[in-house]
């Protein structure tokens, strides 16, 4: 009898386990495919530099695997970008930097481990929180580590580098103790000067007005909630413009917004994701063919027929020479690439717009755009 007993508690603790290997490997697999699709949506934000994007979704991860050293190397670059100084970027990059990687490769949603660029990143914190001596040893251990991309047969200037020239040029400036919070405070404020726009209600609205948010843009905000809007002015008096157009139209529930004070985090140009660095050399010059679609003096109003455009297109801003220059946002690679675009435009947008060359995110001039302007 007592064998029975033993044969049937032996059989249940079998199926008892049978049973959890099954929720565990469900458990894993749920998580790998939660975690990869949150891992893809973040790698494609910080490639952009869109950090007030990656942010919450890192957070996320955070949540998933607070141990995952790539994760807090991500977490601490946000928080060098942030408008305001947090010691939150040195704890989570000193983490970042206890398992770096050593060979060059595309990083995955499986690694754990941080890129060489960490200690790029704990040197920039190390620098916004005044610990200058710890900064100086952080970017001797990147300057010792790190290895230049080649060109072909071509080795860059280590001195032109983007990273080694600006982890030089930060720890130079550094300044000592407290006083660094103030310095640094007050370099971080001139970069949140009020950008006016036009918020809309949701993403319904926008859809209703672009018919599939080709024109709205989209920021994510302090609480984690996607703000759809339109325009991008340094005049609040511009944003009230295209205001009036949409209310003359109809749309209903938007209203002026500060797109700067919606946002934590200042975005950036360049983040390596891996230990490949870049998707292109930082001393690459890099071409883009745009179409323009009007010009103003910054500190005036935006002429109406040209707001109007911010109902029909989708459009990016340049600040040049004391004037704002709007382009569609939809840029080329090659002159044939964007003559096609330009093709597909109305005769009368044929008329009133023209193609740019757009060098190292500054438009040239006619003169300029000759040598570029060729099939």
């Amino acid at each position: 009898m007592s064998f029975l007993i033993h044969l049937k508690r032996k059989s249940t603790m079998y199926r008892l386990l049978i049973i959890f290997s099954l929720f565990l490997f469900t458990s894993v697999n749920a998580y790998d495919e939660i975690y990869k699709d949150k891992f893809e949506q973040v790698q494609l934000f910080m490639a952009k530099g869109q950090i007030n994007e990656a942010f919450p979704l890192i957070q996320e991860l955070y949540t998933i695997d607070s141990t995952n050293h790539y994760t807090n190397y991500l977490l601490g670059v946000c928080y060098t970008q942030g408008k305001e100084i947090s010691p939150n970027s040195v704890r989570h990059l000193e983490y970042a930097t206890k398992n770096i990687m050593s060979t060059y490769r595309y990083m995955t949603y499986q690694d754990k481990q941080a890129p060489i660029f960490a200690w790029f990143y704990l040197a920039k914190a190390y620098t916004q929180n005044g610990r200058c001596e710890q900064a100086e040893k952080a970017k001797e251990t990147f300057l010792g580590s790190y290895k230049i991309k080649r060109i072909g047969n071509f080795t860059p200037d280590p001195e032109k580098d983007f990273f080694v020239k600006n982890i030089k040029a930060m720890t130079n400036e550094c300044i000592e103790g407290a006083t660094a919070q103030i310095a640094l405070n007050l370099k971080l404020k001139s970069k949140k000067e009020p950008l006016y726009a036009v918020k809309l209600s949701d993403q319904k609205m926008a859809a209703g007005i672009d018919k599939g948010l080709t024109i709205a843009n989209t920021l994510v905000n302090r609480k984690g909630k996607t703000v759809y809007y339109i325009g991008s002015f340094m005049e609040k008096s511009s944003a009230l413009v295209l205001h009036q157009l949409m209310t003359a139209k109809g749309y209903k529930y938007h209203k002026i917004l500060d797109v700067n004070r919606e946002q934590d985090f200042v975005n950036a140009q360049q983040i390596p994701l891996d230990n490949n660095g870049l998707q292109f050399d930082p001393d690459t010059t890099i071409i883009k063919y745009a179409i323009k679609v009007g010009i103003f003096d910054n500190g005036e109003i935006i002429p109406v027929g040209l707001a109007k455009q911010y109902l029909n297109y989708k459009i990016d801003h340049y600040n040049m020479d004391n004037s704002t220059i709007l382009t569609l946002s939809d840029k080329a690679d090659n002159y044939s690439e964007i003559k096609k675009t330009f093709g597909k435009l109305s005769e009368a947008d044929q008329v009133n717009f023209e193609i740019v060359v757009i060098k190292d995110d500054q438009i040239l001039s006619k003169e300029q755009s000759v040598p570029y302007l060729k099939n």
